[in-house]
């Protein structure tokens, strides 16, 4: 069977394949009976593909019953069938009444030089343009487009008299470039401060100067956009980013609902540049719950795994333990793409149940999931040797740390060789805190009774680690240890005395 095919029609609808079905029967749009019963044999398995009887042989059988089968001429009417598809798309966006549309309607016009449809048609666009509540890149790109139609057919009725619409065009023009230009210069910057590639910024000073120059303040998109530039380039500057998040918050409805949760995305990966380490979570946690009154964390009713992750640790990282379950259970089926939902929610859960202290059922959780990230199986790992030691299953945790240290070693061409001294760091300093806590009987004793240990030699040993610790500067898990070594210990060294 046609494979481009097949993966095209794997992404239509059920009103979509009505909608082809239709199409395919219209003599207008196909006149081959052919190409008809093809097509009706592609929509009967459609859009799942997954029966065993959709095959060439049994296609050519329903379409040429008394013939014997040539995968010559299937694949002839395949392809003619793929390409009457691609040609369903097209009618599709122009029944839908897009700009593409329009500018077909209004050049057929001015070429049968029916000059009255022509106006009424483009007073009519004008109209919907000025009511409409957009005023995105989109919004001024479509009156740069009516600007070059009424431009083209003004200039073929020149009588030398008048401005023909020049002054219109070139100042749309300028408006359609400084805001794309905007976006384009963001996007680099945004895309550097992530992957570390070079750009070269053309014309950034001429775009600033010709901005400076002008008020801007009736254009949205301009506002937001020359706003996100200035603390692009100066991305520390809190002043900057409160500047821009004012912008975003208050012109976002001039957006649509996926541009918006791009603009919130940019104050989410900007908010770390101009927030102190504790006032960081509170704001991403504040941009979350904004975008989730206003509808746009979820434009198109999908949430990537990713986005989905960082919600749920933010959320827990503040103890907002009831939002954050009440998110997972409400939003688990946005989670996409789609293989990653079930070990994403089971590792959400894990959390939830170690952070309010249900370590068993953090392992149960864990122990179903099978993350197909590499980065999600050492946040499961990392979360799994934490519940096995507030258990105090010891034996079950040296074995998890054995797997894990050798899960690192044959991972390690996959993991960022930071990420591997991280995790390998909290391997080692988790191993030194269980066999300090458990280096005579009586620090042992007190250790697996939740006790506070009060051996002195075993304390001293904790001081020396706690210290290697701080010393190691950040690593995975570091400040969970820090707490564990400080929940062992009573009182300073100094005042335990030897027993």
């Amino acid at each position: 069977m046609h494979r481009r095919l097949t993966e095209l029609l794997r992404t239509f609808g059920p009103e979509e394949l009505e909608r082809l079905d239709l199409f395919l029967q219209s003599p207008y749009f196909n006149q081959s009976q052919v190409l008809l019963k093809l097509g009706t044999f592609y929509l009967e398995y459609a859009p799942t593909f997954d029966d065993a009887g959709f095959q060439d042989t049994t296609a050519f059988a329903r379409i040429f019953p008394e013939h014997p089968f040539q995968k010559s001429r299937i694949n002839k009417y395949h392809s003619l069938l793929y390409g009457l598809v691609r040609e369903f798309l097209v009618h599709q966006s122009v029944a839908a009444g897009n700009e593409e549309a329009y500018r077909k309607r209004l050049i057929a016009y001015d070429q049968r030089e029916l000059a009255p449809h022509f106006k009424k048609e483009m007073e009519q666009l004008v109209r919907q343009l000025d009511q409409s509540p957009l005023r995105n890149a989109d919004h001024y790109f479509q009156r740069l487009q009516l600007a070059r139609l009424n431009y083209a057919y003004q200039s073929r009725r020149d009588e030398r008299d008048g401005d023909i619409g020049l002054q219109l065009l070139n100042d749309a023009l300028d408006v359609h470039f400084v805001i794309e230009k905007l976006r384009q210069l963001n996007r680099m910057m945004a895309r550097k401060r992530a992957v570390k590639v070079e750009y070269v910024y053309s014309l950034l000073e001429a775009t600033q100067q010709y901005l400076a120059d002008r008020e801007v303040a009736d254009n949205p998109a301009i506002r937001v956009y020359q706003s996100q530039l200035r603390l692009q380039l100066s991305p520390t500057d809190p002043a900057l980013y409160r500047a821009f998040k004012r912008e975003v918050l208050e012109l976002a409805k001039f957006f649509t609902p996926t541009e918006q949760r791009e603009l919130f995305t940019s104050l989410e990966n900007m908010a770390k540049y101009c927030s102190s380490p504790a006032d960081y979570p509170r704001e991403l946690f504040s941009l979350y719950e904004r975008q989730l009154k206003d509808g746009v964390l979820a434009p198109e009713g999908e949430i990537h795994h990713s986005l989905f992750r960082n919600i749920i640790s933010v959320a827990i990282h503040l103890r907002h333990f009831g939002w954050a379950e009440h998110f997972l259970a409400s939003n688990a089926e946005a989670i996409v793409p789609g293989e990653f939902r079930e070990d994403v929610c089971l590792l959400a859960q894990a959390e939830l149940d170690f952070y309010q202290s249900r370590p068993a059922a953090a392992i149960a959780s864990l122990q179903r999931a099978n993350p197909k990230d590499v980065y999600y199986k050492l946040t499961a790992k990392t979360l799994q040797a934490r519940a096995y030691y507030q258990l105090r299953e010891l034996t079950a945790l040296d074995n998890f740390l054995n797997t894990f240290t050798k899960f690192i070693y044959d991972q390690q061409k996959r993991i960022s060789p930071g990420k591997v001294k991280s995790y390998r760091n909290f391997i080692n300093y988790l191993r030194r805190l269980t066999r300090l806590a458990t280096q005579n009987a009586r620090a042992s004793d007190q250790f697996l009774n939740g006790q506070c240990i009060t051996d002195y030699d075993v304390l001293e040993g904790l001081r020396e680690l706690r210290v290697d610790v701080e010393q190691e500067g950040f690593f995975m898990g570091c400040n969970w240890l820090l707490a564990e070594i400080n929940g062992l210990t009573t009182a300073k060294v100094a005042d335990s005395g030897r027993k």
